[in-house]
């Protein structure tokens, strides 16, 4: 198992850490799903229109899943589903987090529980 999905999956499990580090590690994840479509400068302002449009701070797309899921719909349209695919793919890379859409990987993650039980078969 590659060393950031252990420390991914113990930090959800709760084995380590705190609830600022969880936070940190998924706003991590975000960030790189994001710079993965957008480069640099695009994740930057997804987070910056994210926080001003809202009214929420980036660190509570726990909290609100929903509001960030919207967000990203609404600023993206059709084309939200190809951010939303990297988001999750980085997800699943970190936590072994297997979910059908943002919203729902995001609430696992705020709830700490996984999907689906990380295997072998990840480090391949």
């Amino acid at each position: 198992m590659p060393r950031d999905l252990k420390e991914g999956v113990a930090l959800l499990e709760g084995s380590i850490g705190d609830d600022a580090e969880r936070l940190k590690l998924v706003l991590r994840a975000i960030d790189e799903g994001l710079k993965n479509v957008l480069g640099d400068s695009g994740a930057r302002a997804i987070c910056y229109y994210f926080e001003r449009f809202t009214g929420l701070k980036m660190e509570e797309v726990l909290e609100r899943p929903e509001a960030f899921a919207a967000f990203l719909k609404g600023v993206f349209g059709a084309g939200f589903r190809i951010v939303e695919a990297s988001i999750l793919e980085v997800l699943f890379r970190k936590f072994g987090l297997r979910a059908f859409d943002v919203e729902e990987a995001l609430k696992s993650l705020r709830d700490h529980t996984l999907l689906t039980s990380p295997t072998k078969d990840l480090t391949s």
